[in-house]
């Protein structure tokens, strides 16, 4: 019997909930989240004995690993699997009660208030390399300037429905 597993899971920064619904899922069947890459996505597990163990995602563009919000963590035992590019995977074990690192909408709305202002930042700073790309894209061969411009529009794209959601997600949340 293997005792490792890989998985590929895509998930949404506004929307994690079905992200930590799966690990503790797996969790519950014998395979403990070892480790992450690519984003999140790319999930290495262990066979283990079934558990009762809840993950949480949180994205901090601006803290210190080692400073205040790592110790508050720990402090409560939640355990910290990866973090990658700001986003922060946190586990913790439970019996009876499933936890939670956001114990109100407030603390949500302020995540999703800091990837916000992430994603702005980067659909802005892509204008300008856009503009410079895309007025030269029909000057090189045809499916090449396709290509760049099919890129471009997917990009900006999904930034802008990044960007809806999490606008509409702070909505709902706020009532």
């Amino acid at each position: 019997m293997n005792n490792y597993k890989t998985q590929f899971f895509l998930w949404w920064g506004w929307n994690c909930e079905p992200f930590e619904n799966h690990l503790e899922s797996m969790a519950s069947k014998g395979w403990i989240l070892e480790r992450s890459m690519l984003g999140h996505t790319r999930l290495f597990f262990k066979r283990a004995e079934p558990s009762k163990i809840r993950y949480c995602v949180d994205y901090q563009n601006d803290i210190n690993l080692s400073g205040e919000y790592r110790h508050i963590m720990e402090d409560d035992q939640w355990q910290l699997i990866n973090k990658l590019s700001g986003w922060y995977l946190w586990q913790k074990s439970y019996e009876t009660q499933r936890p939670s690192i956001f114990t109100d909408k407030q603390s949500l709305i302020e995540r999703n208030n800091r990837l916000l202002k992430f994603a702005i930042i980067i659909a802005s700073a892509q204008i300008p390399l856009a503009i410079i790309v895309l007025s030269n894209a029909m000057q090189w061969a045809h499916q090449i300037g396709f290509l760049v411009y099919c890129f471009y529009g997917l990009f900006f794209g999904l930034m802008g429905y990044s960007i809806y959601s999490l606008i509409k997600q702070n909505r709902i949340l706020k009532g």
